[in-house]
């Protein structure tokens, strides 16, 4: 994420809003278990009254202060399932987007472990009920 700071940094007057960076993952094959935890009551309405569904989106937007995370989970008629994770700081301050910006492959690493755990031991304690 040095090239967006480099960019912060070259760009002393350019008015800025915003800064992130994403990180995407996916299955290989069939996970509509995983799936599950996305499903609402909307789809049984939808297939009651004679739609397929080809794919199915859920979000959700997470505080990790000073900014976000939003966390997407997608599924794809193949079964196939894309979780992305988009880091967000909505600041007009460089200074404040820079930091979020140089955040360490250490501290990076902590946080996607962190949500994916959290993920896991959603799935896993779906099963149980």
């Amino acid at each position: 994420m040095r090239f967006a700071v480099n960019a912060i940094e070259s760009l002393p007057e350019t008015p800025l809003t915003a800064a992130g960076y994403n990180v995407r993952f996916g299955s290989e094959g069939d996970s509509t278990d995983l799936l599950e935890l996305t499903s609402i009551a909307l789809d049984k309405s939808v297939s009651d009254a004679g739609f397929s569904i080809k794919g199915r989106a859920t979000k959700r937007t997470l505080e990790i202060e000073p900014g976000v995370v939003n966390l997407e989970i997608t599924s794809h008629q193949d079964g196939n399932v894309l979780v992305g994770l988009n880091f967000h700081l909505q600041s007009q301050d460089p200074d404040s987007l820079k930091a979020w910006l140089q955040i360490s492959p250490a501290e990076l690493s902590a946080q996607i472990a962190s949500l994916v755990a959290t993920l896991g031991q959603t799935y896993i304690g779906s099963q149980d009920d």
